[in-house]
């Protein structure tokens, strides 16, 4: 898969929209942040439309086996780079 370079990426936009407490209640959606967020979620068998990762920072083991994983059963990984993939709180 390509990898997602600009924060103007639709998807991308999609997501940090999320920020937004109105987007969050219209499209009864939210973003889970950080690996072991992420894992427990896998784990738990949520529904996640996506997972996004920058290859660059993605280095351990756990992390590397939770793409791969989600991305065999299914769930669409888009790998970024590290400036699109920031953290998305209020203000940032």
């Amino acid at each position: 898969m390509e990898q997602i370079t600009s924060r103007s990426n639709t998807r991308i936009k999609s997501a940090r929209a999320l920020r937004q407490r109105k987007q969050r209640d219209e499209t009864g959606k939210f973003v889970v942040e950080g690996i072991h967020h992420v894992g427990a979620a896998v784990e738990a068998d949520a529904h996640l439309e996506a997972i996004y990762y920058a290859p660059e920072v993605l280095q351990s083991k756990f992390g590397l086996e939770l793409v791969e994983e989600a991305s065999g059963s299914g769930i669409p990984c888009f790998p970024t780079t590290a400036a699109v993939n920031q953290p998305t709180y209020p203000g940032g």
